[in-house]
């Protein structure tokens, strides 16, 4: 153990997410998002904001690490510009969000109770697009580093890939016998990592660009 912070959210910590500039995000029961920085023999403190009025139960950082979304259980998904933690903008959509990515290009996906994946302009927010995904609620989503593949999971158990740049799912995979919980995938963008409810770890195969436009045609 090198740090430890007591009472770093009342209630508990739910997401946390971790800068390279030794900066460290966290989301707790208490609806609150901070920002923590290396002091001495601790972690300081930098900026709290209180805007969600559930738990935050998703942090997402963009890979230029200069901006953190954050969903909540209260429904409501705010998009914060880091170190700072000055409020960009929330989305507003029909849906309970569970989860979202921001993208390199700078676009920002989400996925929730409604099964769709939706998509936002990085500038303003704006809805650009209503993808059907599930009949069940979509809870996770990730994206390989090139943005060329999205990868949604949710209470149906099933794996879903997706060619972004054709918005089209190319692939799917089955192993959970309960919902998935949370999927990873890994810098190399060619292995992805998946846990669900039935407390199965299972690592799979992300098809390369070739294989996934040989399927979809």
């Amino acid at each position: 153990v090198v740090w430890v912070v007591e009472d770093a959210h009342h209630g508990g910590v739910n997401t946390v997410v971790a800068l390279t500039n030794d900066h460290v995000v966290s989301g707790g029961r208490d609806g609150r998002v901070r920002v923590w920085l290396p002091e001495g023999c601790g972690m300081r403190m930098t900026a709290s904001q209180k805007e969600h009025r559930g738990e935050v139960t998703h942090l997402a950082l963009a890979p230029s690490e200069a901006r953190v979304l954050s969903c909540s259980g209260d429904g409501s998904c705010i998009l914060w510009l880091l170190p700072e933690l000055e409020r960009m903008y929330r989305l507003t959509a029909h849906t309970v969000f569970l989860g979202g990515s921001l993208l390199k290009s700078g676009e920002i996906v989400t996925v929730g109770s409604d099964g769709s994946l939706l998509v936002w302009d990085h500038l303003d927010g704006t809805l650009l697009a209503d993808l059907p995904a599930s009949n069940t609620p979509i809870t996770t989503i990730a994206a390989t580093p090139d943005d060329a593949t999205i990868v949604t999971a949710g209470e149906d158990a099933v794996i879903k890939v997706w060619n972004w740049n054709k918005g089209r799912v190319t692939h799917e995979g089955q192993g959970h016998s309960g919902a998935v919980t949370k999927i990873c995938i890994s810098p190399s963008g060619d292995v992805l990592a998946s846990v669900g409810k039935d407390g199965a770890l299972l690592f799979w195969k992300i098809p390369s660009k070739k294989t996934a436009a040989t399927n979809t045609s």
